[in-house]
């Protein structure tokens, strides 16, 4: 294992892009919030007042300007092959957050369009899971394909189901990309350790506004597009290192999985369709039942933003 080299240059370029361009969308709001402010009506809503939702943008912004300032050939490479590959599923969450109008499955379709994308410009896809005979029927290439499209979607889609509290999404993303980083470092791979600490690094300069006053929400493009950031790295880190178990960075994400998976199998029960929004995901019921009967004459954001720690704990138990 080599000693870690930090990428200083692109987690200042990515983190104080990603932080000033927050700043800018902060101080235009004015002009554009009738398009990109969430309003506090809404059966999901714990926030009482309009709040800009385009956060992705800024994450976006700062991991472009990230991967322009990157030295290392194969870890630009690899960042634009990426970021080209998640502009189905960003987009499509950007134009659902100005124009509130992209149902929920165009944006599935979309994150598992990324996922296709994301096999044709890296070559990666899951052809093996660790268990007998899938790993056989994977090396097909057109079903390890599909299944790794659909994998990659189920995160994303996952990262964005759990985006209601104040810092939570972003949270389990710092979580999740040190997890890498450090799983990365300890088998060799410096490249996506790089990657993942500067994923990470660029989150931080938007949870800065989103933690805990909640002046500036990720939105449903910055979900799709970390969660496709988040789970196409997950992909990467077994299939270029086959000594790394699949289900290792499986566990990093277990706790958006398993929120989405009992969601699914909640509304089925109670025969509602999977992809109507409720308030009885994980994280609404510890706002709802165990924060906010506690904090009463506290203001609204922060009874929001100290709610997400619990669920962040539940991440981080899932990432050691």
């Amino acid at each position: 294992m080599h000693p870690f080299e930090i990428p200083y240059r692109e987690l200042l370029v990515g983190g104080l892009s990603c932080f000033a361009m927050c700043i800018t969308i902060l101080l235009t709001q004015r002009w554009h919030g009738g398009l990109s402010a969430d309003n506090a009506a809404g059966v999901q809503k714990v926030h009482d007042q309009p709040t800009p939702r385009v956060g992705g943008l800024a994450i976006m912004f700062g991991l472009v300007m990230a991967t322009l300032s990157a030295p290392n050939a194969e870890m630009f490479q690899l960042l634009v092959a990426m970021l080209l590959a998640s502009l189905p599923a960003f987009l499509s969450g950007t134009l659902e957050d100005l124009s509130k109008r992209v149902g929920p499955m165009i944006r599935l379709w979309a994150a598992i369009a990324s996922g296709v994308l994301g096999w044709w410009l890296t070559g990666y896809a899951l052809t093996r899971v660790d268990i007998w005979g899938v790993d056989w029927a994977l090396q097909w290439l057109p079903l390890a394909v599909i299944f790794t499209a659909f994998a990659v979607a189920g995160v994303a889609n996952a990262l964005n189901m759990i985006d209601g509290l104040n810092g939570l999404a972003g949270g389990v993303m710092l979580i999740a990309m040190a997890a890498l980083s450090i799983i990365a470092h300890q088998i060799g791979d410096s490249t996506l350790a790089k990657i993942s600490f500067v994923v990470g690094v660029t989150v931080l300069g938007f949870l800065v506004w989103n933690f805990p006053f909640g002046k500036l929400f990720l939105g449903d493009g910055g979900a799709y597009l970390l969660g496709f950031m988040g789970a196409w790295l997950a992909v990467m880190l077994p299939m270029r290192n086959p000594s790394i178990s699949v289900w290792a960075p499986l566990l990093v994400f277990s706790y958006p999985i398993l929120e989405v998976l009992f969601s699914i199998l909640r509304r089925r029960l109670r025969a509602h369709h999977p992809c109507h929004p409720d308030r009885l995901h994980l994280h609404s019921l510890i706002y709802a039942r165990m924060f906010k009967p506690f904090t009463k004459g506290w203001p609204k954001p922060l009874q929001n933003s100290f709610a997400s720690l619990l669920p962040l704990c539940f991440m981080g138990l899932g990432s050691v």
